[in-house]
């Protein structure tokens, strides 16, 4: 039998573009629900940020000898903005829950009108039928396209919004430390050194974290790739020969029970073999990526410390920097990974939208039928030919034919 290949290149930044733009417009068109997600990811970006900025401000007041009721104000003030955006969290989770549940059957409606418009000889090509199979498996046993495409898709918002909010954040002091230092200009003990010594640990830091989420994603996907077809085949024999009762009593019958324990012992063994390498791969980076990020949050706080005993900031600001860095490089982090997610998951939305582009080949006709009163309707061939595929001999040759609507002619063959 042979093998029908779903397997394609992966393509650029420019590519993956343009096909999650047709992602979100086919999104549009069918389910548009999936809005509420924008929601979602603006309000998991800048709740962070509302204590950031609180307990900078609350330490500054405090250290400024403010009185107690105008720092109870901005307590209260923080604690209701947080509860607001809080509640308007709650709120757009529960509608993308909502929206959620009901999207497969709705993102399923362009793949059924396709099948239903498709020509006979499309749905008997084996790559139509392996595409088709394919966007089943994928709605069964795993997420379908679009949950997987908006999962990322909202982690990576989610990431681009924190990131923003920390450049705003952090942004007027790195550039004040810097160009301060040049200019002389930090109470005599110049701290430009140091911001320049700290920026490059910092860019280092994030360029060695970038490499290692590449690489992650790829080794996943390496490892995916080795035991897609045994994973499989293991899922079919689960859900229609161990877990199955007619399946059951042929086991029975024909004293089948040894070679179905070996066939088991043997997925467990495959199991684990891939558990275990997920596990290695994820344990090596993730070990990485923790080490760096602590690593970056020490020098942050050494060197938002040392501007603050040099006198350049006060107190409330080595909260409000610190944790502004640190939010940055968790979302450049985040960011890194769901864009890499995607890219990696580009092969299943090639698929879902190959089916759809497929072209039909047979030429339909485009002249309109006549209306007539008498409701007799004439139904005219010409020159119709036909021979069997791979046949050079042609069983019917320029043949003309006249039918009325509701008449009947059979062609019979020399061999009847």
């Amino acid at each position: 039998m042979k093998r029908v290949s779903l397997n394609r290149e992966s393509s650029g930044l420019k590519d993956d573009i343009r096909v999650y733009l047709r992602l979100l417009k086919l999104l549009n068109q069918y389910n548009r629900g999936w809005l509420v997600i924008l929601l979602g990811a603006f309000l998991d970006g800048a709740l962070p940020f509302v204590a950031i900025w609180l307990s900078a401000m609350l330490l500054d007041a405090l250290y400024a000898g403010r009185p107690a009721a105008e720092m109870m104000a901005w307590a209260l003030a923080g604690a209701g903005l947080s509860l607001a955006m809080a509640s308007l969290r709650h709120f757009a989770t529960r509608q993308k829950n909502i929206m959620w549940w009901g999207m497969q059957h709705r993102m399923a409606e362009p793949l059924m009108r396709k099948t239903m418009e498709m020509d006979y000889g499309l749905t008997e090509s084996a790559r139509v039928r392996a595409l088709r199979a394919r966007q089943d498996e994928y709605r069964k046993k795993e997420r379908d396209v679009f949950e997987r495409f908006l999962e990322q898709l909202e982690l990576f918002l989610t990431a681009c919004v924190r990131l923003i909010f920390s450049l705003v954040t952090v942004w007027p002091f790195f550039a004040g430390q810097l160009w301060g230092g040049r200019n002389g200009q930090t109470d005599g003990r110049g701290t430009g050194l140091f911001t320049l010594l700290a920026a490059a640990a910092l860019i280092g830091s994030l360029l060695l974290n970038h490499w290692s989420v590449r690489q992650q994603g790829k080794k996943r996907r390496a490892i995916h790739n080795e035991h897609e077809d045994e994973n499989r085949l293991n899922d079919y024999m689960m859900d229609e020969v161990v877990l199955s009762t007619e399946a059951g009593k042929d086991i029975r019958i024909f004293h089948q029970q040894k070679m179905m324990e070996s066939y088991g012992n043997q997925m467990n063994r495959n199991w684990r073999r891939m558990t275990l390498q997920y596990a290695a791969n994820d344990v090596r980076h993730f070990g990485l990526q923790g080490m760096l990020s602590s690593c970056v949050g020490g020098i942050v706080y050494l060197y938002v410390a040392f501007c603050a005993w040099a006198g350049s900031i006060s107190i409330g600001n080595v909260v409000r920097y610190a944790g502004a860095v640190q939010q940055c490089i968790q979302a450049m982090t985040d960011m890194l990974a769901s864009g890499n997610q995607m890219h990696y998951d580009r092969r299943q939305v090639d698929e879902y939208l190959e089916y759809l582009d497929l072209k039909n080949e047979m030429k339909k006709g485009t002249i309109p039928v006549e209306k007539r009163r008498d409701g007799r309707f004439l139904v005219e061939f010409r020159n119709v030919s036909f021979r069997y595929p791979e046949s050079d001999r042609y069983a019917i040759r320029n043949l003309n034919v006249k039918l009325e609507i509701g008449e009947r002619m059979a062609l019979v063959g020399r061999n009847g």
